[in-house]
This record gives C-alpha cells, sequence and structure tokens, in this order.
C-alpha cells in the first residue's frame, strides 16, 4: 500500500481528540491540518479540479486506513462523515455486541463501498481533469435527485412535501437520542439515519 503522508496527521488528530473531549473533527479541518503541514504543496501543478479532487482523496484515505488500524488494535471504531469524524470506544456501548470480539468493521454496504473507493489507489493515480468533471456531473445529477430526498424523508419519518432542513435536524435529533449506539442502539441503524440527514441539510429548503 503506498504511504500516505496524511495518515500520521489523521491518527495524531484522532488520539488527542479522544483523549480531551471527543467532539470530533470534519473534514474540512483534516484537510486544513494537512494543507498546513505541506502535505499537498506536490500537487500545485496539477489542473485546479484535480487538486481539490486529490486533497479530498489523500484525506478520506487517511481516514479509512486509520478506521481499520484502530479497529485492529482494539481501540475503538472510527465514524467516518464529512461533518464529523470521532472515535467510538470498541465496547458494547458503542457497537453491536457481535462485532466486540470481531476484527471485522461494523460497517453498513454505503460505507463498505467509499472505502474499497478511497482504499484504492488507482483512482487517485488515474485521475484526471475530465475523470474528475465527470464525478462531479455524477454527484449533482444524486444530490438533486428526487427518489434520493424521498427515501431520506422516509427513513427520518417526515413528509418530503413539507420536510426543510429545520424540521430535519430536529427529527435526527429525536431519532438518534433513541438509536445511538452509546444508548444500545444498532450502530448500522444510526449510520444510516446519520447520513439521511447528512444528505437532507444540503437539499432542503432552510
Amino acid at each position: 500500500m503506498i504511504n500516505n503522508p496524511a495518515l500520521p496527521l489523521a491518527l495524531g488528530i484522532l488520539k488527542a481528540d479522544s483523549a480531551n473531549s471527543c467532539a470530533g473533527f470534519s473534514l474540512l479541518d483534516l484537510i486544513r491540518e494537512c494543507q498546513e503541514a505541506g502535505i499537498f504543496d506536490d500537487l500545485s501543478h496539477e489542473p485546479h479540479e484535480v487538486i481539490l479532487f486529490k486533497k479530498n482523496f489523500l484525506a478520506m484515505n487517511a481516514l479509512y486506513q486509520a478506521q481499520r488500524i484502530l479497529w485492529q488494535e482494539g481501540i475503538g471504531y472510527l465514524h467516518i462523515s464529512p461533518l464529523r469524524n470521532y472515535l467510538a470506544p470498541k465496547t458494547a456501548a458503542s457497537v453491536s455486541t457481535q462485532t466486540v470480539q470481531s476484527t471485522q468493521l461494523p460497517c453498513n454496504t454505503r460505507d463498505s463501498a467509499l472505502a474499497d473507493y478511497y482504499l484504492d489507489w488507482q483512482h487517485y493515480d488515474n485521475t484526471n481533469e475530465q475523470a474528475v468533471n465527470t464525478l462531479l456531473n455524477q454527484f449533482w445529477a444524486r444530490c438533486l435527485s428526487p427518489h434520493k430526498i424521498t427515501q431520506c424523508c422516509e427513513l427520518l419519518a417526515l413528509d418530503p412535501a413539507l420536510a426543510t432542513q429545520r424540521s430535519a435536524k430536529r427529527q435526527f435529533q429525536r431519532m438518534a437520542a433513541r438509536c445511538h449506539p452509546d444508548k444500545g442502539g444498532n450502530p448500522h441503524d444510526f449510520i444510516e439515519l446519520r447520513e439521511a440527514y447528512e444528505y437532507l441539510t444540503g437539499a432542503l429548503p432552510a
């Protein structure tokens, strides 16, 4: 596996965060730390779109590598999302009892697909400006999909015709209080709920 210079930085941030407030940090926070550490300096010759893609890829690759390392070392499970990345202890309170003693990560299908993508260095090495533009077009097509919005609203028990960012946040907080792994809920269900909420925050009116 290619050595990712962002990995030691991500592990350091995670361990410092878990030793203090466990508030977590966003993907943008990690990218900024990498920028300040000079990790992206070699990308300056690339087209702007490719630079943005590769910065994101290095940060996400570091997080998914860290997720596996921390789990295999028995330290905990790293929850990965654009808005908040945080380490939950590897106990029955944070993951299902079945997976506490397992080396297999408690990921849902979407998490596994994202991990497979970001751990494959071919996506990083073979990316050019045209490929990035294609990815962006596909991304916006998914973001503007009414079907996706309806699915996420149904998961949060919201009426798609009436849902707003405020109502999604209120409903997410209510449901998360019941199904959060720290409250004994299923981690897979909580991840799906959180991802639905994160999607709706960018797709619904305020």
